[in-house]
């Protein structure tokens, strides 16, 4: 039994570990929005899905660790992780302050997650409304071959004065 909670602390003490590291990436997604720099603003985005994939591998890893844990204690019932609190023994302060660290980092993570969120849709309107002084050939597409070509639309003449 202690060497599953030992596992679940190493476990957990990974994935604390990958959630700081999601969470100091969103805080420079932010930096690199701000400052739009989309290079920089790529090579995190690129690190962020490295790094979620890491976590994605020991989220099914604690999963499993918990169902184990789950069997041997409460054999029928699927445990949550303060459920273990009361068995982890001598393991049980430092399971909460895992517990603790890694609600604070979701949340803050989510919270990175809506600014740079919202960040980006300001960006986006403010190309929209750009885009029209850039690119005048509204409603244009391209033919099979790879041609610019115009819409065909109605004309229609604006005869207020």
């Amino acid at each position: 039994m202690d060497e599953l909670f030992a596992s679940l602390i190493k476990l957990l003490e990974d994935q604390e570990e990958l959630m700081a590291r999601l969470v100091l990436l969103g805080e420079r997604e932010m930096t690199a929005l701000k400052k739009n720099d989309l290079p920089w603003l790529c090579s995190l985005v690129s690190e962020q899905e490295k790094t979620s994939q890491a976590l994605s591998r020991l989220e099914e890893e604690r999963v499993r660790l918990q169902s184990e844990l789950s069997a041997a204690l409460h054999p029928g019932s699927n445990m949550i992780l303060r459920d273990f609190l009361p068995f982890a023994g001598k393991d049980q302060a430092r399971l909460e302050i895992l517990s603790a660290s890694l609600q604070a980092h979701c949340l803050r993570l989510q919270d990175l997650n809506e600014t740079n969120t919202l960040l980006i849709r300001q960006s986006l309107a403010y190309i929209n409304r750009l885009m029209p002084h850039f690119a005048p050939n509204e409603g244009a597409t391209y033919s099979p071959e790879g041609h610019l070509q115009p819409l065909s639309k109605a004309v229609v003449l604006n005869k207020t004065v």
